[in-house]
């Protein structure tokens, strides 16, 4: 999957950049879209080994995109319980938006590993592809698209 740089997604003055992750204890799946183009595209999965390793591979990918708001996707049962992951990705999603001042919100990511392995054989491309699912949902259900 090719990687996008930020000067390939069109922005207008009103419009929002906003970037999506889909975190799992060892990869976090990227992707960008636009509010006004309704648009988004997977750009990275980034394979960790540490929080610290995290971090740094996440700096560059917020600095180049400049996302006005961070979506994170939420895991939760079928039933709509918690998983074991959710606590994780609420101490992710707090860490995230006071490490990088950016407002961060959580989205429902149920199913959408599935789907991204629907869409795809290549291993390496579900994870960003699951950000991908997780920010068009995002998008097409928030008011500020």
């Amino acid at each position: 999957m090719k990687d996008l740089r930020s000067s390939e997604i069109g922005t207008s003055k009103n419009s929002m950049q906003v970037m999506a992750l889909d975190f799992g204890t060892s990869k976090v799946g990227v992707a960008v879209g636009n509010t006004t183009t309704k648009t988004s595209s997977p750009i990275s999965t980034l394979k960790y080994n540490s929080y610290k390793h995290l971090w740094s591979l996440l700096e560059p990918i917020l600095t180049e995109w400049e996302p006005t708001l961070i979506v994170v996707g939420m895991p939760l049962h079928m039933d709509g319980e918690e998983s074991t992951l959710s606590d994780l990705v609420k101490a992710f999603a707090k860490k995230l938006e006071t490490q990088f001042d950016r407002k961060v919100v959580l989205v429902d990511e149920r199913l959408t590993s599935r789907e991204a392995r629907s869409m795809t054989t290549n291993l390496d491309e579900i994870d960003q592809l699951a950000a991908k699912i997780i920010l068009d949902t995002w998008i097409n259900h928030s008011e500020h698209s």
